[in-house]
């Protein structure tokens, strides 16, 4: 999702996708959505810069939704019946492959380079500490469609 949209449009656009999987689906089949999220928080001169960071060379342009936009998108369509926020464990799991890949990353530069491994370091270290510090969720979403067509 650009974010260089107004929130009204990502909601229209976050709406559209959800009435794409509700149309998909049979009355009451099934949908797992796993996303990020991310919270009002305040944001200092470190972590604005390491947004920055992600915006422009991991994710350009694209908008991390709050969880109240994609609520409001599936509202109508969808039941959620289950909301598991795992943030503790994507955390643990990038601190662990980035620990891995400090073993080897002299054979990850020598495939790659040393600007892309350092990048990557860079992108896990950002996302352990933004969802340690409850900047970012990680939610698995299971959602049940609703009777009629959309």
């Amino acid at each position: 999702m650009p974010s260089s949209l107004p929130p009204k449009e990502r909601t229209k656009r976050y709406r559209f996708f959800f009435q794409q999987v509700h149309e998909a689906l049979v009355p009451d089949g099934r949908f797992v959505l796993h996303t990020m999220t991310a919270e009002a928080q305040p944001i200092g001169p470190k972590i604005l810069a390491d947004l920055k960071f992600l915006q422009r060379s991991e994710f350009a342009g694209m908008h991390i939704p709050h969880l109240h936009e994609l609520a409001a998108a599936a509202e109508g369509l969808f039941e959620v019946v289950e909301l598991v926020n795992e943030r503790e464990a994507f955390a643990r799991a990038c601190r662990a492959w980035l620990a891995r890949l400090a073993r080897r990353r002299d054979e990850a530069a020598a495939l790659e380079s040393e600007e892309v491994v350092a990048r990557f370091e860079r992108y896990l270290d950002i996302f352990a500490y933004t969802l340690e510090d409850r900047f970012f969720n990680n939610f698995r979403l299971t959602l049940v469609r609703k009777g009629g067509r959309a």
